[in-house]
């Protein structure tokens, strides 16, 4: 997670350059759950599919029917920050309480992380979200960036390359849509050669967020 985050700041300077897909000016939302809001606003809203899936809740980091669950224990410098991690949890099924997802683009399989800036932030940055994270099957890329396209118009394409732990490196297109507050990239290979993902980032939470974590290494290093 920490190294999309690193990443994630490399993507804001690309942002910086001007090209054609600005035109929505708020911050950029999947399904219904908008870039900068409060994890209280992102419980209130819901499960988006909530008919199809009538037992999915909302969960967040420290709510008792996760405190189990691998997928939400943090990392130790996000956990130190202070970050909040939320998403979704079918409470009831046959192997009981199940991670879940939305819709997504007509695919399933897939993975979502919200994360939500720092409490340690002045009161107008603090638990907002600034960050999600969507990770798919590579096979399905070509169908969400068409998915995408429809609805944001053309990318910002980059090609980087994406090397392996052998050495080997393979050609990685990156496809990155933006606006005055946020951004989404899309990228063909994402943690591994198998998997894709999307990010999207609240432009300003990231970089106050990006500071938080800053001053937790400055704490260790105090300390050495």
């Amino acid at each position: 997670m920490i190294s999309v985050h690193i990443r994630a700041l490399l993507v804001l300077s690309l942002c910086a350059l001007p090209f054609g897909a600005r035109a929505q000016e708020s911050p950029y939302g999947f399904r219904n759950i908008d870039l900068g809001i409060t994890s209280v606003e992102f419980k209130k809203r819901g499960f988006p599919d909530l008919k199809k899936w009538p037992k999915v809740i909302p969960v967040c980091t420290g709510d008792a029917k996760i405190k189990k669950i691998e997928t939400f224990v943090l990392g130790a410098l996000l956990r130190e920050a202070g970050v909040t991690q939320c998403g979704y949890l079918l409470v009831e099924s046959s192997i009981g309480p199940l991670i879940w997802s939305v819709d997504f683009a007509g695919i399933g399989n897939y993975q979502a992380f919200y994360l939500f800036s720092p409490a340690s932030l002045p009161e107008s940055q603090r638990g907002r979200l600034y960050h999600i994270e969507i990770k798919f099957p590579v096979g399905r890329y070509a169908e969400v960036l068409a998915a995408y396209t429809t609805k944001y118009g053309q990318p910002k394409v980059v090609s980087e390359k994406y090397k392996v732990q052998s050495g080997a490196e393979f050609d990685n297109s990156v496809s990155v849509w933006e606006n005055t507050d946020s951004s989404i990239t899309l990228s063909h290979y994402g943690s591994s050669l198998t998997s894709s993902n999307v990010v999207y980032l609240h432009k300003q939470l990231l970089l106050a967020t990006d500071a938080a974590f800053k001053n937790v290494g400055k704490k260790g290093a105090g300390q050495l």
